[in-house]
């Protein structure tokens, strides 16, 4: 994805969350191929909290999920520039996607 991100608005549900155990398998599939990926991967529900990262989002911000997962990305990895964030955010949400870098 070189330096580009690109956003989706989802379903309110994490990007992962769907139906118990047969998703949670889904989930541990989808989380060993996304950290494969060496993009950074960063999932959030639709108030902005951080779902998921991937391994390659955990070395460029130098924190791990554990210390990311739940909280917001405003002021998790945005915190130096929130003014892109929120411009990028409300444009996810009044049109569902944004794409920039």
């Amino acid at each position: 994805m070189d330096d580009r991100i690109r956003a989706n608005a989802g379903t309110g549900r994490s990007v992962f969350q769907s139906r118990r155990l047969a998703d949670d398998d889904r989930h541990r599939q989808a989380s060993r191929v996304l950290d494969l990926v060496r993009d950074s991967v960063v999932a959030l529900d639709l108030h902005g909290r951080i779902t998921y990262v991937n391994r390659a989002a955990e070395e460029l911000h130098g924190m791990t999920s554990v210390k990311i997962v739940g909280r917001t990305a405003r002021t998790t990895l945005f915190a130096e520039n929130k003014l892109t964030f929120d411009t990028a955010w409300r444009e996810v949400l009044a049109t569902g996607e944004w794409r920039g870098q």
